[in-house]
């Protein structure tokens, strides 16, 4: 199939990065509409992106998360949670409402607070709605009960 030159998205494809200028640029040819089409795409494309990169991910524990992330240094938060609980409940909630923020590259592994007791014994924890956060091996700040979103925040922040 041969696409005329009328087409509107015929040029949408040869989307390119400028070598020098590091500019996003858009085939010139694109005129109207299908031009400012193919720029709110192109831009929705680069915000998702961005912001994707730079959110909290929140993902149930696993040993070897945890390993990893300890092997690499990087900042993890272990959130201690149990289902009946509506502390822990009430947590998650903070927790959730700051995923989309910027400035906490970071990963919260949700830990099962009735089964995971080999890890409740190596972090000394006693009672569930407890958030270990490490960076690396070392622990740089632990929450119990607190459930405001400022309290969380900022215990997250101590590992970055």
């Amino acid at each position: 199939m041969r696409l005329s030159n009328d087409f509107p998205f015929r040029n949408v494809c040869r989307v390119h990065l400028h070598r020098t200028s590091k500019v996003l640029s858009l085939n010139r040819r694109m005129k109207g509409p299908s031009m400012k089409f193919a720029r709110i795409i192109v831009s929705s494309l680069l915000l998702g992106a961005v912001s994707w990169v730079h959110a909290l991910d929140i993902k149930p524990y696993s040993a070897e998360s945890l390993a990893a992330a300890e092997k690499a240094g990087q900042p993890v938060a272990l959130h201690f949670h149990a289902d009946w609980c509506p502390t822990c409940r009430a947590q998650d909630k903070a927790l959730q409402s700051m995923k989309d923020e910027k400035g906490l590259d970071l990963t919260v592994l949700t830990v099962n607070y009735d089964t995971e007791k080999d890890l409740k014994k190596r972090f000394n924890i006693r009672v569930q709605s407890t958030m270990v956060v490490l960076k690396g091996a070392k622990e740089v700040a632990r929450l119990a009960g607190d459930t405001s979103a400022d309290g969380i925040r900022n215990a997250l922040k101590a590992a970055l």
